[in-house]
């Protein structure tokens, strides 16, 4: 009888440990998972940006289209004005100038998602 209880026992055990080692492997594993996502995250974060020669447009025709619709509307500006770019720690940015030169300054930004 007393084997009888110890093999239980060791049993018992044996079924504890192998579910904690299941649950630890588990750990380990998803751990795994998430550091290799992470890795490969990083990786494409600082890989050089090709950009297409009609970026931000989705085709060159619409790039051209655009245009033209913007040179229609900046024809009917209602006061002179002078177009430059500007060098930015963003990249070129269009700018549009007008008005008296001694006149106050003011800048008009587009908010989120706007042109």
């Amino acid at each position: 009888m007393r084997e009888v209880k110890i093999k239980k026992k060791s049993s018992r055990r044996r079924k504890i440990l192998k579910t904690a080692a299941i649950g630890c492997g588990t750990i380990v594993v998803l751990f795994a998972a998430l550091v290799v996502w992470i890795g490969m995250e990083i990786y494409q974060a600082v890989q050089p940006v090709e950009l297409s020669a009609y970026h931000p447009f989705r085709s060159q025709a619409k790039k051209e289209r655009y245009l033209a619709h913007y040179d229609a509307r900046a024809e009917r500006w209602p006061v002179a004005s002078v177009t430059r770019t500007v060098e930015t720690t963003y990249g070129p940015t269009f700018v549009r100038i007008s008005g008296p030169d001694d006149g106050s300054p003011l800048v008009l930004l587009p908010g989120a998602n706007a042109t």
